[in-house]
């Protein structure tokens, strides 16, 4: 973990229920870009893709 902004990343994350979806995307998006490990990395980006596609799937208001 590089600098203060790195580590907010990380507790966003670690945090999740606690934050929109949306929010959590974006952290995950900057520990992506920022991490040096590429496990992490790539786990990041997984996270990202399965909030992205839950949000998807999510009915956008209307009758059901």
């Amino acid at each position: 973990i590089a600098d203060a902004a790195d580590i907010e990343d990380h507790i966003i994350v670690a945090d999740f229920v606690h934050h929109p979806d949306s929010l959590i995307v974006l952290a995950c998006r900057a520990i992506a870009a920022h991490s040096p490990e590429e496990q992490e990395r790539r786990e990041a980006l997984a996270l990202a893709g399965l909030l992205i596609a839950r949000s998807n799937r999510k009915a956008k208001g209307g009758v059901a």
